[in-house]
């Protein structure tokens, strides 16, 4: 009878075990569970992008009001993307 009772409590405890790894492994991968390092990352990009989304309008109407804008313009359209990497 001992030996019944080790056996399914070392069953239990295995089932335990396996059930909690389960749910980690399916959490994280399907679950969109984040760590926290992940989460602040997440957070971090998310707010940057909001911050560009509500000043950009500021700048280009900013940039817009300056006499020089058209010529500045017109200089940026005549170049290409490359060009315009390696002039920043």
């Amino acid at each position: 009878m001992n030996s019944e009772k080790k056996l399914s409590l070392t069953r239990l405890a295995q089932g335990v075990v396996l059930g909690a790894v389960a749910t980690l492994i399916i959490g994280f991968a399907w679950g969109g569970w984040y760590t926290t390092s992940s989460a602040e990352t997440l957070a971090k990009n998310e707010a940057r992008a909001e911050v560009v989304r509500v000043l950009a309008p500021i700048c280009l109407s900013q940039f817009d009001a300056k006499p020089e804008a058209v010529m500045i313009k017109a200089d940026l359209g005549s170049k290409s993307a490359y060009q315009l990497k390696s002039d920043l």
